[in-house]
């Protein structure tokens, strides 16, 4: 059995899970991602942590996994034309169900690398929203930007 193939040690996948809950945080903290939402996703990944039964169902049907992924590309293209306030909102949606779907399809070391990858890229996603919440509105005030309004002062 190859490295790659190996099942990944428990230790792992809490630490990938762990840090995959960072990321939706950052997206909650910069409002792409609302309460309920968090709470579904955290949910899904919970519930991920026993998937080899609901993977094997999917990869029994040939092609399903792979239709499921041209489904979410579909319905994602669709919410960012029409649902979306803002590309980044729409696209913020697409990395959580990535992230979920590979949490739950992993079968390898190699997966939980994508999904460690995907994370990763929630935190520059919530970075360039900050502006829209008060305390990224705040970092950019106190940044001294010259396009940032002016605090009042209080002197």
């Amino acid at each position: 059995m190859s490295s790659t193939d190996a099942t990944p040690a428990p230790a792992l996948r809490l630490a990938t899970l762990l840090l995959a809950l960072d990321g939706l945080m950052a997206l909650h903290l910069a409002g792409l991602l609302g309460t309920a939402g968090l709470l579904a996703v955290t949910l899904a990944l919970a519930l991920a942590w026993r998937n080899e039964p609901l993977r094997d169902r999917v990869e029994a049907v040939p092609g399903l996994s792979r239709g499921l992924v041209l489904v979410a590309a579909g319905v994602s293209a669709l919410d960012v034309v029409y649902v979306a306030a803002s590309l980044l909102d729409g696209l913020a949606r697409l990395l959580v169900f990535l992230l979920v779907y590979r949490v739950v399809m992993r079968r390898a070391l190699r997966d939980l690398r994508d999904v460690a990858f995907l994370a990763f890229f929630m935190s520059p996603s919530a970075w360039a929203s900050a502006p829209r919440t008060p305390l990224g509105r705040w970092g950019v005030i106190s940044s001294g930007s010259p396009s940032a309004p002016r605090p009042p002062r209080w002197c």
